[in-house]
This record gives structure tokens, C-alpha cells and sequence, in this order.
């Protein structure tokens, strides 16, 4: 069975098909300001995985603040961040499926169940391991200082 090109919410393909497109509450450098007008439904393109990639289709995700710094462009706009990208999808904390994984990763499979928290950083300093991540200087949060 081949995918469908694009899925609606609360639809769901068939475990490890990857439609081409998704629908995705986006925000846009032209639409700064309220959440309620600055995010938008929108049909983007699903994202090609990396060798060292997973792609999760998210179930459930958490509400945090920085959706709304994104959506004001306060107190830095995600756009001076992350430059190539023309939209931007809010969301740090996950929880959800495998769906597909990169040709190097071995630790994950396609039907895992994960949960995806906000901090990402390089892992090579003391804060990273045994301290606090979040007092590491390579620490990043998903979803509002990463595409």
C-alpha cells in the first residue's frame, strides 16, 4: 500500500508510510504577533530524514510558552535563528511513533513509541553529562531555537 500524498488531521497512514505532505499549525515572519491569527494551518512539505535522523508522528504535544514567543517574534524572531526556513512549527515536548529512520541509526525502529523532551545539546561538556543540560552553553530548545 502506498501512501497517500497528504493526510488529515486525525488520520493516520499506514505504519511507516510517509505521505509528501502534511498539515502543520505554521507560523510565518509576515504574520508576527497574536497567536490566534499568527499560527495558521497550513499543507508543508513532510521533512526528508537524515542518516542519523528519526521522523515520529507526534500523538500528543505539549503547550509551551515558547509557541507563543514564536508567534510574537518576541523576545528573538525563530527566523533570525534558523534563516532558511520560511515557516516555522511550534512544539518542543512530543510524544508519539517511529515512523521512519535514517539509514545510521540503530538505537530506534520504525512502531517505537518515543517521548521527545525540549533540550537539545552537543553532549560534550559537564553540564551535559551529570549536571543541568539546560546550563549547558551548546543547549538548544527544540522547536523554538531549531527548525
Amino acid at each position: 500500500m502506498t501512501a497517500k500524498p497528504l493526510y488529515q488531521i486525525g488520520e493516520i497512514p499506514p505504519l511507516g508510510e510517509v505521505p509528501e505532505k502534511m498539515l502543520a499549525w505554521a507560523i510565518r515572519r509576515e504574520r508576527h504577533g497574536e497567536p490566534a491569527t499568527a499560527m495558521r494551518v497550513e499543507e508543508v512539505p513532510v521533512w526528508e530524514v537524515g542518516e542519523t535522523e528519526v521522523l515520529v508522528l507526534v500523538m500528543a504535544a505539549g503547550v509551551n510558552y515558547n509557541g507563543v514567543w514564536a508567534a510574537l517574534g518576541k523576545p528573538v524572531s525563530v527566523f533570525d535563528v534558523h534563516r532558511f526556513e520560511d515557516y516555522h512549527i511550534a512544539g518542543s515536548d512530543a510524544a508519539g511513533v517511529v515512523w521512519k529512520v535514517g539509514k545510521r541509526v540503530s538505537r530506534f525502529k520504525v512502531g517505537d513509541h518515543v517521548v521527545i523532551h525540549c533540550n537539545q545539546d552537543d553532549g560534550n561538556d559537564e553540564e551535559c553529562n551529570g549536571g543541568d543540560p539546560m546550563l549547558s552553553p551548546s543547549q538548544r530548545i527544540w522547536g523554538y531555537e531549531t527548525p
